[in-house]
């Protein structure tokens, strides 16, 4: 079963966003479900 991820991101914090998803996916695999919410400010 997988659980869910929700992250907010505009285009100001991209490079985290990315370093972020890389991380999420070396520590834990297919565990958890991302879903990305782009705004904009």
């Amino acid at each position: 079963m997988t659980e869910d991820l929700y992250i907010l991101a505009n285009d100001v914090v991209f490079d985290q966003l990315i370093a972020l998803l890389n991380s999420i996916e070396v520590n834990t695999g297919n565990k958890y479900s991302v879903s990305i919410i782009p705004y904009k400010e």
